[in-house]
């Protein structure tokens, strides 16, 4: 697949190893975009969200969680109960505010036990400058001695769901088997229980709480309600990262389908099979795709639709152009920062912020 790239040139010329600038302007086709940093953090920011219109909390992979002013760039950690096993990739992971509470957040984490490494969920209180534990929802079974491939990010829909996805662990051939949640996309309440209407709601154990499956290792997911629709973006193996539309009890392929190959060059399956979902798009070389946000915002209505993603291996945020459910080509921006974007979310006013792997949070707003 032949992608269309453009790349984006910085207005004012910004250093690969210190980014102390207050603002830079940015031409992207007709549009000059304002670059801002917002505040520096001490380690990997793998997620964060909004607790108001310009304060945030940031989750930092080392197991530590900030609550950040995005006007004055203040920082101050919050103390939390999570046992977070941060080893490989894993780590303390996503952070999502709950749809209904604006003292309440859902956090994702690396977690181990006699059994192996896995994915946690857990629901946070936040109150003056620590973070209480209200419940731990659920415990992927999606054990293994490897540290790869842990997953994870969640969506909450309007109607009371949560999605929450869940990487291979290392262990490819358990994304095929509905047995364990290894390289599933998976669906609970936001209370953690059971859905009724889940496609394997009717079967004990764990496959009752997949959604989807064939997964590799998903960091980004969303709900789109203009849409109603649910899309993840995922690593690939060499080549082959993809966004995907996902539906509902559907087999997206891994290992048995893939457009990568081994990281020697093996081959790895084929790229077509009855009853496994093709991607809207895969990219290849990977950019090693993290986090993923459909624009809604009235900030920029002509990105109404698109895609952002970060991109870790060839370090730039992604904008996949849409027209409906067809990808139609592909913008790169940020790539003379030279920083790994990990997260990306839509503010409350529309503009884009970022954060980076060396701790930076950034905001893209008009000039």
């Amino acid at each position: 697949m032949v992608h269309m790239i453009i790349n984006l040139l910085l207005w004012a010329a910004i250093s690969h190893d210190a980014l102390g600038f207050e603002a830079k302007l940015i031409q992207a086709g007709p549009t000059k975009l304002k670059l801002e940093k917002k505040a520096q953090l001490p380690g990997v920011v793998w997620g964060f969200d909004f607790v108001t219109d310009q304060v945030i909390l940031a989750t930092l992979k080392d197991g530590r969680i900030f609550q950040v002013n995005l006007n004055s760039g203040a920082k101050k950690p919050l103390s939390h109960p999570l046992k977070v096993f941060n080893s490989a990739q894993g780590g303390l992971l996503d952070l999502k505010a709950h749809p209904h509470s604006k003292k309440d957040f859902y956090v994702t984490y690396a977690t181990n036990s006699p059994k192996g490494a896995t994915t946690e969920l857990a629901l946070l209180h936040l109150a003056k400058d620590q973070l209480s534990l209200k419940t731990i929802l659920m415990t992927a079974d999606a054990y293994s001695s490897y540290g790869v491939h842990f997953g994870s990010r969640v969506a909450v829909d309007p109607k009371g769901y949560l999605y929450w996805s869940i990487g291979d662990r290392g262990e490819r051939h358990k994304a095929q088997q509905l047995s364990s949640h290894h390289g599933k996309i998976l669906r609970l309440t936001l209370e953690g229980d059971l859905p009724k209407d889940n496609p394997f709601a009717e079967q004990k154990g764990p496959q009752a709480f997949i959604y989807s499956y064939g997964h590799r290792n998903p960091q980004g997911i969303i709900f789109d309600e203009p849409t109603n629709e649910i899309w993840a973006i995922e690593h690939g193996p060499k080549g082959g990262d993809e966004l995907n539309l996902i539906q509902k009890g559907a087999n997206y392929g891994w290992p048995v389908i893939t457009y990568g190959e081994e990281y020697s060059g093996g081959k790895i399956g084929g790229t077509h099979k009855k009853g496994m979902m093709q991607p809207v798009t895969y990219f290849k070389p990977s950019i090693a795709p993290s986090s993923l946000v459909r624009y809604r915002g009235k900030a920029f209505p002509q990105w109404n639709g698109d895609f952002f993603a970060g991109a870790l291996v060839l370090r730039h945020l992604n904008h996949m152009h849409m027209k409906n459910q067809t990808f139609e080509k592909e913008t790169r921006y940020l790539e003379s920062l030279n920083q790994r974007i990990r997260c990306v979310r839509e503010g409350p006013k529309g503009a884009l912020y970022l954060s980076t792997d060396q701790g930076i949070i950034l905001s893209l707003t008009k000039a």
